[in-house]
């Protein structure tokens, strides 16, 4: 964790003191490669557990309390549960950080093509807008990847963006 006393803590991408899950130094890049297909997917697969986690737990508490709920009622609420977690991982999270609790477990970081943080309103875009794009055509351009020399999806060429894999030194 960051000390909050420490005068030299700025608070931004550059900051020296890095615990497991903090940024990567953006300005040397060292450590950086291009994420693979794999290690995206893998993220986008806990940040999905994670909503889904949410909605799980709101269906025990239901059972538990022996709450009888219409089963339409339920699916909505649930849905909505899960629209809600996956929004706050996307906006709170990867708008300021760079990435979402799935691509921080993995390693991952989304920034610019310039090495610097995307920000929240692109990160919404490239999110919504960009992933619509990519999966428009039965997914081809989520799968782009894979034949990219640099490893990036539609969504990333078209917003700027590129995932990246920090290995700690």
């Amino acid at each position: 964790m960051r000390p909050a006393r420490d005068p030299e803590y700025r608070g931004d991408l550059s900051s020296p003191h890095r615990g497991d899950l903090s940024e990567p130094r953006v300005q040397s890049r060292e450590g950086m490669t291009p994420a693979l297909i794999g290690d995206r997917v893998a993220a986008q697969l806990i940040d999905f557990l994670l909503g889904m986690g949410f909605v799980l737990a709101y269906q025990a508490t239901l059972t538990v309390l022996a709450i009888r709920v219409i089963f339409l009622e339920l699916m909505i609420q649930c849905a909505l549960i899960f629209l809600t977690v996956c929004t706050i991982n996307l906006l709170g999270v990867a708008g300021d950080r760079g990435s979402t609790v799935g691509k921080r477990l993995m390693g991952l970081w989304v920034l610019s093509e310039h090495g610097e943080s995307i920000g929240r309103a692109r990160a919404i875009l490239r999110a919504t807008l960009g992933y619509a794009i990519s999966g428009f055509c039965f997914g081809l351009g989520f799968l782009w990847a894979l034949w990219d020399s640099e490893g990036r999806c539609w969504h990333d060429r078209l917003f700027g963006t590129r995932v990246v894999k920090w290995h700690k030194s």
